[in-house]
């Protein structure tokens, strides 16, 4: 940075990219979101939050298939993408920081499962760590 009296270095910042283009991605932001996880990412191990700093860590996920699209999904981007969890090993680890209001709060995912078993699980708390998991073979959308 330059200023009147020379030039000096500041102190690091933060810049996060809000998602851009989609209504739903739009209207889940203007609700107030506290956490928001689209599962676009095509090869990274990070699933980033786009609200807080609550990011992932992916384990055993299958990247970049076709998630939910316009034609059938209202709002939705023309080349959304989804994860596709194996049913056994793949799971998106969140960080034992998130903070969650348990006496109040709600989970919305698009989910595409591949078997019609009982007891899937979405979201998950295991100890202090909480996690997205399905078992059985499914896609999650977010």
């Amino acid at each position: 940075m330059t200023t009147a009296y020379g030039v000096t270095n500041s102190t690091a910042a933060t810049l996060k990219v809000i998602p851009s283009g989609s209504a739903y991605a739009a209207e889940i932001l203007a609700a107030g979101t506290g956490f928001f996880w689209e599962f676009n990412e095509t090869n990274a191990t990070t699933a980033f939050d786009y609200v807080g700093s609550a990011n992932g860590t992916n384990v055993s996920i299958t990247y970049g298939n076709p998630g939910p699209q316009p034609g059938g999904f209202a709002g939705m981007d023309s080349n959304n993408l989804a994860y596709t969890f194996n049913g056994s090993s793949s799971e998106v680890r969140l960080p034992s920081s998130l903070s969650l209001n348990l006496s109040a709060f709600s989970i919305v995912a698009w989910i595409r499962s591949g078997t019609a078993s009982p007891y899937q699980s979405i979201m998950a708390q295991g100890g202090s760590l909480w996690c997205f998991h399905l078992n059985g073979t499914a896609q999650i959308w977010s």
